[in-house]
């Protein structure tokens, strides 16, 4: 692979995966191989026997779901996800998938049970704090929304995007005193040399 042969590296991979057919590894390689030589069917092939062999591999789950996304159904990805999450409930991105799929899906009560468990769990993991806050701003809890954007700019002083969702936030509520408070957002925003 490190010389770009990456033909004979498919080949040294196949023979591979006759001897040790479990290793996600190998698997792993070799499929990202299959895609790089855009073979995604047999990338997909052999993820999906992986996760036939060992159901319980979170890697395994995990790249079948970045393989099969086109193809997999809301319903089949929200059941994968909240299997990824039972056998490994420390994994950020999962959580963090699936709260994007409740959001996308307009399903906020299910996104906030997750993202507050998350922020439990993880309370110093400021992208947690910050799609909390989305979803209080979805669901036009402003004050809710507020801490959660403030929190994460405590975790992240310098992410911009919180200061756009706070400008939000107090442009809503619009009196004189959050006129200022925006006007500060910005000047804080013009100062982070964005």
């Amino acid at each position: 692979m490190n010389r770009k042969d990456y033909k004979k590296a498919i080949d040294s991979l196949e023979k591979a995966m006759i001897k040790d057919p479990d290793s996600f590894v190998i698997t792993h390689d070799l499929c990202r191989l299959y895609l790089r030589e855009n073979n995604d069917e047999k990338a997909v092939e052999l993820v999906e026997k992986l996760v036939r062999k060992n159901p319980d591999n979170v890697d395994g789950l995990l790249l079948f779901i970045q393989l099969k996304k086109e193809s997999l159904d809301k319903k089949n990805r929200v059941e994968l996800l909240n299997r990824i999450l039972l056998l490994d409930p420390k994994n950020k991105e999962t959580f963090l998938r699936l709260a994007k799929i409740y959001m996308e899906g307009e399903n906020n009560p299910e996104a906030l049970i997750l993202l507050k468990k998350m922020v439990e769990q993880f309370p110093d993991y400021y992208v947690a704090w910050f799609y909390l806050g989305k979803v209080y701003l979805a669901e036009k809890q402003y004050e809710l929304a507020k801490i959660q954007f403030l929190k994460t700019l405590e975790l992240e002083p310098d992410l911009v995007e919180s200061r756009f969702q706070l400008i939000k936030i107090f442009s809503r509520q619009n009196s004189l005193e959050d006129n200022t408070k925006i006007l500060n957002l910005y000047e804080e925003i013009f100062d982070t040399g964005c």
